[in-house]
């Protein structure tokens, strides 16, 4: 499917470049072959002014060429851009599409599951490459109880059956009436809290972090924006011998 060739290629490109990986792209399956045990698969990109084909080859799920090639985004200085405190993952732009997605995913389940309308805005958000993608937020939820700080987990993962099967019984599955982008591209979205979802504008998250997060427009510590400041003029600053 073409959830699981994304998911091999993004993980193939963040095993090969790790905090340099090139952004996340949505992709649609246009053509799949199998030949002497090798998967010959071609992809296009979703929701882009200009669509991108990919070609891969996988043998025993890695992708063992890739057409164009991986390339891992410019090398940044350390002392700018190392993050040692996000546990591996990388920052995504609110404007980023899984953001959305886990924005969408959790206001619908809530609706869904609780029958009441909960607003999630959410104030910052890292990835992790699984099978699928993790995206790892600090949030603030909105209700008629008020708004509480919360850390929801939203995990679009390749195919699968992820569901309970009481949710199977049920007339409407809002994965299908109302998907987000990835569950278009054959992803399976699952959230995940660590509270009770139909109380989370009543009590605060334990895993949400005190401090406020605020975005100033600084983007080159975020995905995809690595290399925004690296044609900015180098500021050199003369030193007094007698300060």
């Amino acid at each position: 499917s073409a959830a699981r060739a994304a998911s091999l290629l993004a993980s193939a490109a963040y095993k090969q470049c790790q905090e340099r990986a090139p952004p996340t792209r949505m992709w649609s399956l246009l053509d799949k072959t199998d030949s002497n045990g090798v998967e010959h698969v071609v992809l296009r990109s979703n929701n882009e002014t200009k669509p991108k084909l990919q070609y891969i080859a996988v043998q025993h799920e890695q992708v063992i060429v890739a057409d164009p090639p991986v390339a891992c985004l410019m090398q940044q200085d350390p002392d700018l851009h190392a993050d040692e405190s996000d546990g591996g993952g990388q920052n995504l732009d609110l404007s980023d599409q899984l953001v959305k997605d886990c924005k969408k995913l959790f206001e619908r389940t809530a609706m869904d599951l609780c029958k009441k309308e909960l607003k999630l805005n959410i104030l910052s958000a890292t990835l992790q490459v699984i099978d699928g993608f993790e995206v790892n937020t600090e949030a603030e939820v909105e209700g008629q109880g008020g708004k509480k700080r919360h850390s929801p987990i939203c995990l679009f993962e390749a195919s699968g059956d992820h569901r309970d099967a009481s949710l199977l019984q049920k007339s409407a599955d809002p994965a299908e009436t109302d998907p987000t982008e990835a569950e278009k591209s054959g992803l399976v979205a699952t959230l995940t809290m660590q509270t009770d979802l139909c109380k989370a504008d009543e009590q605060e998250g334990p895993g949400a972090s005190l401090e406020q997060n605020f975005a100033f427009g600084e983007l080159s510590r975020y995905k995809g924006y690595e290399h925004v400041n690296d044609e900015l003029p180098r500021i050199h600053v003369q030193l007094d011998a007698n300060a």
